[in-house]
C-alpha cells in the first residue's frame, strides 16, 4: 500500500460467542466503486431431506444489509447431480 497499489486483507477473528470476517482495504479514492469477492466452500448437508448449506451470521448480515449501490449474487457449482 505504501507505493500506491490497492491492497485488502481479509481475517476471520474468532470470539467466544461467534467468528467474525474483517477485510480492511486501503487506497481506496473517495466514492470509489469496488468489486469484494468472497467464495465460501461449505460441504451441503441433507437436513430433513434437503440440503443444506450453513452460511456464518456476519456474513449473512453483510449481504443483506441495505447499502447504496450493493449487490450481492450466490452462484452454487456441484460436482455431482443432486
Amino acid at each position: 500500500m505504501a507505493s500506491g497499489h490497492q491492497a485488502a486483507m481479509l481475517e476471520m477473528k474468532e470470539d467466544e460467542e461467534e467468528k467474525v470476517l474483517q477485510m480492511r482495504v486501503g487506497n481506496i479514492e473517495p466514492k470509489q466503486v469496488i468489486e469484494v469477492k468472497i467464495t465460501l466452500i461449505e460441504q451441503a448437508k441433507i437436513f430433513e431431506g434437503a440440503y443444506q448449506i450453513n452460511i456464518p451470521r456476519g456474513l449473512l448480515l453483510l449481504l443483506t444489509e441495505c447499502r447504496k449501490n450493493s449487490s450481492f449474487s450466490f452462484d452454487i457449482n456441484c460436482s455431482a447431480p443432486i
